[in-house]
C-alpha cells in the first residue's frame, strides 16, 4: 500500500485540532489550482480545517474518486492512505 505524506503541518491548523485527530478519521482532499506555490497542490482538511498538503512529489498517487484516512508514523510525520474496499 502507498503511503502519502502530508506536509505543512505547522503552518496550518494541525498544531490547534492533532489532538483531536484520531487514527483512521475520514479526511477530504481538495485540489488547489490557485495555489501560488504549486498549481497541483492538493489541500488536507480535518472537519473543516486545513491541516496540511500533499507532499509535492506525491500528488500524482492521488486518486481523488478515493476516500483517504488519517495514519500516524512516530510523533511527528503524519501520513495518509487509501482505504481498501472488499466486495
Amino acid at each position: 500500500m502507498k503511503k502519502i505524506y502530508v506536509v505543512g503541518l505547522p503552518y496550518h491548523k494541525y498544531t490547534e485540532v492533532k489532538d483531536k485527530i484520531q487514527k483512521g478519521d475520514h479526511i477530504i482532499l481538495k485540489k488547489e489550482p490557485h495555489n501560488k506555490y504549486d498549481k497541483n497542490a492538493i489541500g488536507v482538511y480535518w472537519k473543516d480545517n486545513q491541516i496540511g498538503h500533499i507532499k509535492r512529489d506525491c500528488t500524482q498517487l492521488i486518486n481523488m474518486n478515493s476516500q483517504y484516512f488519517l495514519e500516524w508514523k512516530g510523533n511527528t510525520c503524519l501520513i495518509i492512505k487509501e482505504a481498501s474496499y472488499e466486495y
